[in-house]
């Protein structure tokens, strides 16, 4: 159960409770709260250890618990700072801000060694700043903005921009699910490369339908199979527009492909061109 408990005098229509505790299974958290109780406008702030599910009931329209779906934190509590500001009995006026910094947690069923951000939320838009995550000696950074239908409630629109170091492209853009695996299909890396991803997807409503537009930079140094050719001291980009995948070899990568000097362009079920 949820134990939240504190104290804290009543002037006017003024509350504040000042030394408020939370409690529930791994979660420790402590912080205050303000309200008035003329308009209903309140704010916690809270900082600790914290689940997420620990504070899910203050958001009744489930928004909160949708968000959060994306993430595993069972391997630990996150550290977490939390600014929740609203008005009671309007959920769709509740903002949050929270920085978290989190060990072993997953996103998207991908296991992660460290992630730290800071979110804002509101009911039917959220984007996380300031992303950085660490995976096996390999890092990236970068920031991602979500967007629900107001009907619905269901995903509309995700962008997305990063840059990573020595990470696994297969397991970090699995996060995007079936079009991050298109992605990522081509390739078989040696050792991780270094990306720049950027890109949008829209969500077609009532139907499982993704429309995507993405592009990567990479590169790697050693050698990498292609298609199952192996090439060497690549650079490349890729992009995936909806079911057209396309990518593009610069000639440091294909001098055992073309004359030195040409780029390639190679895609699945097509020859090689210069």
């Amino acid at each position: 159960p949820v134990r939240p408990r504190g104290r804290g005098p009543l002037e006017g229509t003024k509350l504040a409770a000042t030394d408020v505790v939370l409690r529930t299974g791994p979660s420790r958290a402590a912080g205050t709260y303000t309200m008035d109780t003329a308009n209903l406008d309140f704010r916690f702030l809270l900082e600790g250890r914290l689940m997420p599910a620990a504070i899910s009931p203050w958001f009744r329209s489930g928004w909160w618990d949708r968000l959060f779906s994306h993430f595993d934190f069972t391997a630990a509590a996150p550290a977490a700072n939390v600014d929740v500001t609203g008005r009671w009995g309007l959920p769709d006026w509740t903002t949050v801000f929270v920085s978290v910094l989190a060990d072993r947690p997953a996103i998207e069923s991908v296991p992660l060694d460290r992630v730290q951000t800071v979110v804002f939320v509101r009911s039917l838009y959220y984007e996380a700043r300031e992303l950085a995550v660490r995976h096996r000696g390999g890092s990236g950074s970068g920031t991602f903005s979500h967007w629900s239908d107001p009907v619905t409630r269901q995903s509309s629109r995700l962008d997305f921009q990063g840059d990573t170091v020595g990470l696994d492209p297969a397991e970090l853009l699995a996060m995007l699910g079936d079009t991050g695996r298109r992605i990522t299909s081509p390739f078989r890396f040696r050792d991780a490369p270094d990306l720049k991803v950027q890109g949008r997807l829209d969500y077609e409503p009532g139907t499982a339908a993704v429309h995507s537009d993405i592009h990567v930079q990479g590169g790697s140094p050693g050698v990498v199979e292609l298609y199952e050719f192996p090439v060497s001291n690549l650079r490349f980009t890729a992009e995936v527009k909806d079911d057209e995948h396309r990518v593009a070899i610069t000639p440091a990568g294909v001098r055992e492909l073309v004359a030195q000097g040409h780029e390639v362009i190679i895609e699945r079920g097509a020859g090689v061109g210069s």
